[in-house]
């Protein structure tokens, strides 16, 4: 059984649930949409989640080799391509769906709330907003846009009008690996998920960033990792 709390905001060790559950060293968290709760609650996290097919990441792999598109796209790193040409690349040879954790609950709810249906609707969300900068500098500026465009586009910016969910997971019915601040599992049973909170959506990025700064509780993130690594 899945039980839900209420929203306990510990302003000193940034985290959302009771004390009984984050400091227990068998639980990790992960940040959501509430749009997947039924799948989450009935199935666990699984491959059925993965909801942006191929067809659709080759579609948006030719909007970002648009020669207006790709100037504005850059990478913020030297050693990893970061850039969204990159990112949606690596979605094509992605082998295995994969579910990102963390140890603390507050860095899993501000995802939620920044990265609002998860990375890849934030990153669809981001190849949009180029398409308006282009369009701003030559109103003539066309693309292709088809009705699986259309329809991912509107996908992703349909997840404001949802609530965000964090759900506490036993990893220790879980097989993992530990990235030093991330963990990587490859599917979470559904009886693996012991606890949720529903943050409403009225509840935004700012809401958080008043607890504690991006790179406050992005440290706070990895010091926690490096004690349950001890």
């Amino acid at each position: 059984m899945i039980t839900t709390f209420n929203l306990e905001i510990n302003k000193t060790d940034f985290e959302i649930f009771p004390k009984e559950i984050w400091n227990n060293p068998n639980i990790a968290f992960h940040g959501t949409t509430e749009l997947y709760s039924q799948l989450i609650e009935t199935n666990g996290f699984s491959e059925n989640m993965d909801i942006v097919s191929i067809k659709t990441v080759e579609e948006l792999i030719k909007i970002l080799e648009l020669p207006e598109i790709k100037s504005l796209d850059k990478s913020s790193s030297s050693n990893i391509d970061t850039s969204l040409m990159g990112i949606f690349k690596g979605f094509l040879t992605k082998k295995t769906f994969q579910v990102y954790l963390s140890y603390l609950s507050l860095y899993c709810a501000w995802h939620s709330l920044s990265q609002k249906g998860g990375q890849i609707f934030h990153y669809i969300r981001e190849i949009e907003e180029l398409i308006l900068q282009v369009k701003k500098k030559d109103s003539s500026f066309n693309y292709n846009e088809t009705s699986v465009i259309t329809e991912v586009f509107k996908l992703a910016n349909s997840f404001t009008s949802f609530n965000s969910v964090v759900y506490a997971i036993d990893l220790s019915k879980v097989d993992y690996k530990d990235h030093g601040y991330f963990i990587i599992c490859n599917s979470i049973p559904v009886n693996t998920i012991i606890g949720k909170i529903i943050i409403d959506k009225t509840f935004n990025e700012e809401s958080i960033l008043k607890i504690g700064t991006q790179p406050q509780i992005a440290y706070a993130n990895r010091v926690k990792h490096n004690r349950r690594r001890v």
